[in-house]
């Protein structure tokens, strides 16, 4: 091996080194002096990149099965894009076939037909009731006892040249032949004990003519009297006047207030679950986007529109058992607003 070798006129100490000749000398040497040993030995080139895949092989576990199994996945989700596109190309093909077959039944669902109220069983021919959510046909009688406690429901009047679309608290007056509006508590669970008198099962729930309450659900917005609890017992206190459903009463029924204290807007579950997937699986989803949805919703079946809201208050958050649930904007006229699920956070004034 040639070498060059440099002699330091100023430090007595590095005598001499060996340099290669990079020139004319193989990148793999050995190197060394008389006092230090020898640090690298040759190599050939094939070796050593077979060293280092063994060890990248090795570091990652990814062995020859690894790799064949990769492969065999690679096709399999080729065959199975394959078999996809194949199966959503002959649904395809069958909708051309059988659509004017599904648009006819459509179309005649909006039809006034002779059919049987499901309750008594009496046959109608026209100004009955159509329930969607229920899937069942009911005369106004039987619609007016049903749907008075069940409700949250999407009903039709099915009048003998037209269909009118029932609020929540509309009903049909046989007798006056007009649409009549009647008070409908919010959908709620009764308590046990009477908290006056403490005597169980002795509570009705009414609905309180002096509070109106917007329940918000997935279908849109209903609008609704509040509950309250009226007891059985004549000397007690809360059968002359009911007593009011409180916060607690609307969580455990799966209604949850927009305030703990002042609210008259109340969210389903449903509502909030919704949105709290539809959220994650899609961040950039906008809470009134969500919103207008819902409005949508509410327009489509008749019922008043949500009202454009204008946020001028404060942020507040609501949790359950450490997690948060949802985050609640103050906003005008006493309304509030699921506007997001975030983390926790102090309730700040909003610009």
């Amino acid at each position: 091996m040639q070498t060059a070798r440099i002699f330091s006129c100023v430090d007595p100490v590095f005598t001499g080194i060996e340099v290669p000749n990079w020139t004319t000398d193989s990148p793999l040497f050995n190197v060394g002096t008389d006092d230090y040993p020898v640090l690298f030995e040759s190599i050939e080139s094939s070796t050593v990149l077979e060293s280092i895949l063994r060890d990248v092989q090795e570091e990652h576990h990814f062995t020859n099965r690894d790799m064949e199994n990769e492969e065999l996945l690679r096709k399999e989700k080729i065959t199975v894009n394959k078999q996809h596109a194949k199966r959503m190309a002959q649904i395809s093909k069958d909708w051309e076939d059988n659509l004017n077959i599904a648009m006819k039944a459509w179309i005649e669902s909006y039809a006034t037909v002779p059919s049987t109220c499901w309750i008594c069983k009496k046959g109608i021919n026209s100004n009955y009731i159509h329930c969607t959510t229920c899937v069942k046909v009911y005369c106004s009688q039987c619609d007016i006892a049903f749907h008075t406690s069940t409700t949250l429901h999407n009903r039709d009047l099915m009048q003998s040249t037209n269909v009118v679309k029932l609020k929540a608290k509309e009903f049909w007056d046989m007798t006056e032949y007009v649409v009549v509006v009647k008070d409908v508590p919010v959908p709620c669970f009764v308590p046990l004990e009477c908290n006056s008198c403490h005597l169980k099962n002795s509570l009705n729930l009414e609905p309180s003519k002096e509070v109106s309450m917007i329940v918000c659900t997935s279908e849109g917005r209903f609008d609704l009297n509040g509950a309250s609890f009226r007891c059985l017992n004549t000397s007690c206190e809360y059968h002359k006047e009911p007593v009011l459903a409180s916060m607690p009463d609307y969580v455990i029924s799966g209604l949850w207030p927009g305030s703990p204290t002042r609210s008259c807007t109340l969210f389903t579950k449903s509502v909030l679950v919704k949105w709290f997937h539809l959220k994650h699986k899609t961040p950039s989803t906008a809470a009134m986007k969500y919103l207008e949805v819902l409005e949508k919703m509410a327009t489509e079946s008749g019922r008043v529109l949500l009202p454009s809201w204008h946020i001028v208050g404060w942020v507040v958050t609501i949790t359950l058992f450490g997690q948060l649930v949802a985050t609640i904007l103050y906003a005008a006229d006493c309304q509030y607003l699921v506007t997001t699920f975030s983390l926790p956070q102090i309730p700040k004034k909003v610009p």
